[in-house]
């Protein structure tokens, strides 16, 4: 398998849908300790919703991807581990 190189702007939104289909944003949340009111206030959706991200049931679009994309590079940056992680080619 390749990694590709996404635009930087696009990161984010990568990052939040991937996280969605691999459960892996619930982790990172576990992890950094923030609970599931706390990470939706930050992201700006209520807590039903990201709490249907974490468990795949729903995707996030546009914004709002990008918005939560961008909330788990925060944490992932604040624990010092690597975003391209989730944001390869073909995971």
């Amino acid at each position: 398998m390749t990694a590709t190189t996404a635009p930087a702007s696009q990161i984010p939104l990568i990052l939040g849908r991937r996280a969605c289909r691999t459960g892996a944003g619930r982790q990172i949340r576990l992890q950094a300790g923030l609970t599931l009111r706390e990470a939706a206030q930050d992201i700006g959706v209520n807590p039903g919703t990201l709490s249907r991200w974490e468990r795949g049931l729903e995707m996030p679009k546009g914004g709002r991807a990008g918005r939560y994309g961008a909330h788990l590079e925060r944490l992932l940056a604040a624990d010092g581990t690597a975003t391209a992680v989730l944001v390869r080619e073909g995971d």
